[in-house]
């Protein structure tokens, strides 16, 4: 190992100039050199083993200063040991003239060998040092070579921390999905260009994961939430992948740029709490605070009651119904999840759903959704059983599998399981949710667009999915009976539905003229507070008997 990279790892706040490492290096071979000499002389000569002390500083000058080093230091140790130095000094008897000629031949011959190696073992270092910092699929520095720089720089300025920003590529699986691994790497390679040209030099772009960058910028011109801003400016253009343009979006945790002190590992854990605080609220960029690590604590906390929840039988669903416009009738109902916990209290989904959204819970929790609602579509004369997907449970082919197989064990028939999906999980990947909900079609499920109008609402996707319905967000139910443009808009929202051949659902319809002017309006399903709020299997029965007897 050279003697800097030794140094550097023994003494890492040593920093010490290249020239006066080779000069300390040049007097220890200087005094390596004398000392053999001295001690030659004074064991009487070269007649004996002691001559192969003078190697020791050849090899050093070797190791210091490569080839030409090692030529000079055995040339220089030859020289040394050569025509002034006696075969015996104490009968004082000289070399012979061949001796020392070969002397030297042989430890300059050595000394040039001993260079190349090192020469070669130095550049094999540097290349793996290199692939080391380097991400191999993108060729940006990866994580190490930030943990490398925010070292130097916490040693160089301790007291004041540079600006740490987080950035994660919202919608990256799906773009794997759809195009492939090797396409995100050169939408990641498209996007830290954009981010370094975007923020001003001097800024550093990292690799920190498959969809994440890290920017560092150690001393800021500005502050954290207007260079946020310059960084979201340049993805607004799409970003072109295989001459495809992609719309990518994206989400910021920082951290840092501050007179206190700071250690580089809590800067980059203080930018992923950061991050996560941004998706818990659902804002582009979070810049960390301590609070932060309060909710994040919470969420932790929450997510394992979660688990064991699940594990204890606390979750259940209960269904709220969906009447007929036209003739009143139930013509099925929406399951919704409901958590009771031990002491009997129910939790409200907004306290839990948010957090298992965003985590793995979200894959179990939507299965034993599905279960529930088809074996209570198996129980009862429920026309159709709804049940919402997140974007994740859309790209699961694995759980559209499993609902398949659940809908042939049942016994249902094709459509008595609709499966609900708002515009967001369409659109962050049109061509995989098409995929999908293409086997969902096959697998014998409705599938309906949920919240319609509050999201893109992109005709374009209406015309292209292979869906059975719309289901109108509450949002355009609110002022009918009393705003003639909400009433013209729905209108028209009822009439794309069937043009397109699709059912419409109108939801959260809360009294009789909003009811009316649905029904006027041709929607064909109604849903809300005004016929019934969500209830137990029981609760369900018992209204269904007693509203159809």
């Amino acid at each position: 190992m050279p003697l800097e990279h030794g140094l550097r790892r023994w003494f890492p706040r040593l920093r010490l100039r290249r020239r006066v490492l080779d000069l300390v290096t040049v007097g220890l071979i200087a005094a390596l050199f004398a000392g053999a000499t001295v001690l030659v002389y004074a064991t009487g000569g070269t007649k004996l083993a002691w001559p192969y002390l003078m190697l020791v500083p050849v090899l050093l000058a070797a190791a210091r200063f490569r080839v030409v080093g090692g030529i000079l230091g055995g040339l220089v140790g030859g020289l040394l040991l050569g025509p002034f130095m006696p075969l015996d000094s104490h009968a004082g008897i000289a070399q012979e003239t061949l001796n020392w000629i070969v002397r030297i031949a042989f430890y300059t011959g050595l000394g040039g060998f001993t260079g190349l190696l090192f020469l070669a073992i130095h550049r094999e270092g540097v290349h793996r040092e290199r692939d080391a910092r380097i991400d191999s699929d993108s060729g940006l520095p990866n994580k190490v070579a930030l943990a490398e720089a925010l070292r130097e720089l916490h040693a160089e300025d301790p007291a004041h921390s540079p600006l740490l920003i987080l950035a994660r590529v919202r919608d990256l699986a799906g773009i794997v999905e759809a195009a492939g691994v090797a396409a995100a790497d050169e939408l990641v390679r498209e996007l830290e260009r954009r981010l370094r040209a975007a923020v001003g030099e001097p800024a550093r772009v990292y690799r920190f994961s498959a969809s994440e960058l890290v920017l560092l910028k150690p001393r800021p011109d500005r502050p954290a939430d207007e260079l946020i801003e310059l960084a979201m400016r340049s993805v607004e253009e799409p970003v072109e992948v295989r001459s495809i343009p992609v719309h990518v979006e994206l989400m910021f945790g920082s951290a840092g740029s501050g007179a206190a002190e700071w250690e580089p590992r809590e800067l980059i854990r203080q930018t992923r709490v950061a991050l996560v605080a941004a998706g818990e609220h659902h804002r582009a960029h979070v810049h960390y605070a301590p609070e932060h690590e309060r909710e994040s604590a919470r969420t932790v906390e929450l997510l394992g009651r979660v688990r064991r929840g699940l594990a204890a039988g606390e979750f259940e669903l209960h269904y709220q119904p969906k009447i007929g416009a036209r003739n009143g009738a139930a013509v099925g109902c929406e399951a919704l999840i409901r958590w009771r916990d031990r002491s009997g209290a129910l939790i409200p989904p907004g306290r839990f759903m948010p957090g298992v959204e965003r985590s793995a819970l979200i894959d179990p929790l939507t299965r034993f959704v599905v279960a529930e609602a088809s074996a209570f579509a198996h129980r009862n004369d429920a026309r159709t059983v709804s049940v919402n997907f997140t974007a994740r449970n859309l790209l699961d082919r694995e759980l559209v599998a499993a609902l398949g197989a659940q809908l042939a064990e049942g016994g249902l028939g094709n459509d008595r399981l609709e499966v609900e999906i708002t515009e967001g999980a369409i659109v962050r990947d049109p061509g995989a949710a098409r995929a999908a909900i293409e086997r969902l079609r096959e697998a014998g499920c409705r599938v309906s667009i949920d919240d319609f109008g509050t999201g893109y609402s992109s005709f374009e996707y209406l015309r292209v999915l292979p869906i059975t319905g719309l289901k109108i967000d509450r949002a355009f139910v609110r002022d009918l009976e009393h705003d003639q443009r909400a009433l013209d808009l729905m209108a028209s929202m009822i009439q794309i539905g069937h043009t397109l051949g699709l059912e419409v659902v109108a939801e959260g319809v809360e009294d009789r003229a909003q009811y009316e002017a649905l029904r006027w309006l041709g929607c064909d399903v109604i849903q809300g507070f005004h016929f019934a709020k969500p209830m137990t299997e029981h609760d369900y029965r018992s209204w269904h008997e007693r509203e159809f007897a």
